[in-house]
């Protein structure tokens, strides 16, 4: 009897082995349909841009981890969200700032954007 359990459980574990073996990772955030489409008749490694939720993206046709195709994966960070950059609209450099963001007010200084092409307000 013992023989028999023994190879009961050395059949399952090697079950179990197997389907975690063939198990897919689990899925990540898919990729804006826009940044899909950007890359829709392209190869890997052109240059593409399309328009997000936060204004113009520039990047590189790319496949990314658990997608299927290209990509247009942007070339930097994203930029700001739109209310960073209202909050500081008319105002100087080192000014106080304040919007709106997902996670409630917050409060912060106008700085320079890395591109030199504006303000924005920086949460302190």
């Amino acid at each position: 009897m013992r023989g028999v359990t023994v190879v009961f459980t050395i059949a399952a574990l090697a079950q179990l082995a197997a389907s975690l073996a063939v198990a897919a990772p689990p899925a990540g955030p898919r990729p804006p349909q826009e940044a899909i489409d950007a890359c829709a008749q392209a190869n890997q490694g052109d240059a593409c841009s399309f328009a997000g939720p936060r204004g113009s993206v520039s990047g590189t046709c790319g496949q990314p981890p658990q997608a299927q195709g290209l990509v247009c994966m942007p070339a930097g960070p994203p930029p700001p969200p739109p209310a960073a950059t209202d909050a500081c609209a008319g105002a100087s450099e080192g000014a106080a700032c304040s919007f709106e963001g997902q996670g409630g007010a917050l409060s912060g200084t106008c700085v320079a954007t890395p591109g030199g092409q504006g303000l924005v307000c920086a949460p302190a």
